[in-house]
């Protein structure tokens, strides 16, 4: 009977079998994923608890109470607290085989002296500034991960005629003295210092359209290699909207496109309500200043709430605010508009700041836009991004 019906029904029959077989093998790997991690958490602390002795034991529970007056670290008996802290990680540091904390974190518990730890592992490396130097004194091997083509150290407002002056003051008989800016992130330093580089191509987060835009802008003689496995019936991975009457308001950190706002807003709101996006994450990123994201925020707060917006993971912010992390639903607001001039943005700033902008989102990312490419200098990062999507 269905051979008599043609092929074409049999072909739509045998899509969605097909369909339903790859989200039910989704759900067993991702269940499998789970199992191991679990597996391997459990025998993990087993191993830290069997190598533990009473000594280490009560070091490690003073040195969490010692951490605990410490606080924000500005009371009037900071520096005792600080010092009973590195006292007492010294004596059970052997006994927990990793510690992970935020740098400063180590400065304030960890009793400097050559090569404490045997490995650090440095994530986020080209984030870290000259204050991430003494890691290379602490540890007797260190492994430096990150990427130069995401945001990396921009000193802002620091005088840069008086670093220079501290550079040839005290830094005249370093090698490579001029790598110590304050630029320079400790990735950086990885580069010119260790010759065993090892570049990581494969690049589970995105889909292939979604990543495209950083492989053209970022990654053309290395371009990463997208592995994520989709159905047919997934979602549209590139969505943009282009708001006639957009409009931009304001100067430096506090411009705001309004019209361009609303919009994203009630796409939001739509998403929010169709059973497709149920239970997925999301994210707004601004590409220009900081007052577009603290304005969607607060019309989000107004249109769908407090609640929705933590159950979604919803944050509203620029591409630093990002760095690291991804959703599954990210919206872009361009936010310039041809009602005000637009400066081109070509820095090799701006190119960090559009590469994390535009990876980000692992299932869908919507462009929000007031300027067509006509308004947009060629060599503008802002026009690449449009025409990506347009194409």
């Amino acid at each position: 009977w269905a051979w008599a019906q043609g092929s074409g029904w049999l072909d739509e029959f045998l899509k969605a079998d097909l369909g339903s077989l790859e989200r039910h093998s989704r759900r067993l790997e991702e269940e499998i994923r789970n199992d191991l991690a679990e597996l391997a958490s459990v025998k993990a602390w087993q191993f830290c608890f069997s190598r533990m002795q009473e000594n280490h034991r009560r070091h490690l529970m003073s040195w969490q109470q010692s951490m605990k007056k410490l606080g924000k670290g500005t009371g009037k008996h900071a520096h005792t607290h600080r010092k009973d802290a590195q006292r007492h990680l010294n004596e059970c540091r052997e006994a927990v085989p990793a510690w992970i904390m935020p740098l400063h974190r180590v400065y304030e518990t960890v009793n400097a002296g050559a090569g404490i730890f045997d490995v650090i592992i440095v994530d986020e490396a080209s984030q870290c500034g000259p204050e991430s130097l003494p890691l290379m004194y602490l540890g007797k091997r260190i492994l430096v991960v990150g990427d130069d083509k995401q945001i990396s150290p921009e000193a802002v407002g620091t005088n840069r005629e008086q670093v220079q002056q501290l550079m040839r003051n005290y830094l005249f008989d370093f090698n490579l003295a001029d790598s110590f800016d304050v630029e320079s992130s400790l990735f950086d330093h990885g580069r010119i210092r260790f010759s065993n580089r090892v570049t990581l191509r494969e690049h589970f987060r995105c889909m292939p359209e979604i990543i495209r835009f950083s492989n053209d802008l970022c990654y053309r003689t290395d371009p990463l290699i997208p592995l994520r496995q989709y159905p047919p019936d997934r979602l549209e991975p590139l969505k943009s909207v282009f708001v006639k009457n957009g409009n931009r308001e304001g100067t430096g950190q506090r411009v705001i496109n309004q019209p361009e706002a609303e919009a994203l807003v009630d796409a939001i709101e739509e998403c929010c309500n169709d059973d497709r996006y149920q239970g997925m994450t999301m994210g707004v990123i601004v590409l220009q200043g900081d007052a577009q994201a603290y304005h969607i925020e607060n019309l989000l707060l107004q249109k769908i709430g407090a609640e929705e917006m933590e159950s979604r993971r919803l944050i509203c912010g620029n591409p630093y605010s990002f760095q690291g992390d991804e959703r599954d639903i990210i919206f872009l607001s361009l936010v310039a508009a041809p009602n005000e001039r637009i400066g081109a943005m070509t820095k090799a700033a701006d190119q960090r700041r559009f590469n994390v902008a535009a990876s980000r989102a692992q299932d869908q990312m919507w462009l929000f836009y007031s300027s067509t490419t006509n308004h947009l200098s060629e060599q503008c990062f802002r026009r690449r991004l449009v025409v990506h999507f347009l194409n």
